[in-house]
């Protein structure tokens, strides 16, 4: 009776065409028990459904440890490995997670950390920033990985390695190809002027896992890869701002009050010299 009812009716028949023509597929593997699943929210869940339908066994591992204090994963899955028991009490009560038993492993890339003794001559900061856009008009409309955002990141990191002229600060991007636009020329040349700071643009796999092992400090944008450095011991710093946002991820979760998140230059600069500067044994409990 309503324009929408028929959108929505519209929505059901093509996911409902969809479940059944992933059903009609599985069928040809009478012998399919268990089928793991790669990404966890992401897979659409007309696939785990038709699995579902045929008691094949859904098994995936969670992504993003950040994920389950929002309640729009849309996860469905039969055995859920988590990071912790925490996170489990967490998934319980996140309607948007229905997941049939959890069970805590740990963050398990964390493993690709390979955790050795320091000997740097030099403290080693590695800034795990995000990607950006090519073109401005699909920039404009992201709300962190516009350009604004991502010079900011840079110029801040710039500043850092002048404010710390004794730390190596290593820049390492999830991708740097848009970052090679005119509009990063200027920032990206004073970078390359200085020493003590660089952006990693080598293309092998795995190899932020690498760098990251090495560091003595973690700056980041909120990624996955320093939720997995923290789980392994390696301090980290989120950067949680951009040139119009005062916090970002803080809403979600803050840590358990660490103090590991940075809402502006100035925290994280303090943040970072207190790092430098103090006990370590004490300042690696805090983080």
């Amino acid at each position: 009776r309503k324009f929408s009812d028929i959108y929505i009716i519209f929505i059901l028949i093509t996911n409902l065409r969809f479940f059944y023509s992933c059903r009609n597929f599985f069928k040809q593997y009478p012998k399919l028990k268990i089928a793991l699943i790669d990404y966890d929210f992401l897979c659409p869940k007309s696939i785990i459904l038709a699995l579902m339908s045929l008691n094949i066994k859904t098994v995936g591992a969670q992504e993003r440890f950040i994920a389950s204090f929002y309640n729009t994963q849309n996860v469905l899955i039969d055995d859920y490995f988590t990071p912790s028991n925490k996170m489990n009490n967490i998934i319980k009560k996140n309607r948007s997670i229905i997941a049939k038993n959890l069970i805590p492993v740990g963050l398990y890339r964390a493993d690709k950390l390979s955790i050795s003794k320091k000997n740097n001559k030099k403290k080693i900061i590695v800034a795990l920033g995000f990607q950006t856009e090519n073109a401005f008009y699909t920039s404009k409309v992201e709300m962190l990985l516009n350009w604004k955002a991502s010079r900011l990141f840079l110029d801040d990191m710039y500043q850092l390695s002048k404010d710390l002229k004794d730390c190596k600060i290593i820049i390492r991007l999830k991708n740097d190809t848009s970052y090679q636009i005119p509009y990063f020329k200027k920032i990206i040349k004073k970078i390359e002027s200085k020493k003590n700071i660089e952006i990693d643009k080598k293309k092998e796999t795995e190899h932020s896992y690498k760098i990251c092992s090495k560091a003595d400090l973690i700056i980041s944008k909120h990624t996955s890869l320093a939720d997995e450095c923290i789980s392994r011991g390696i301090p980290v710093i989120f950067y949680d701002y951009t040139h119009n946002m005062k916090g970002m991820i803080k809403g979600a979760f803050n840590y358990d009050n660490s103090g590991m998140i940075s809402t502006n230059y100035i925290d994280m600069l303090i943040k970072t010299k207190n790092f430098i500067s103090s006990n370590k044994s004490k300042i690696n409990r805090k983080f």
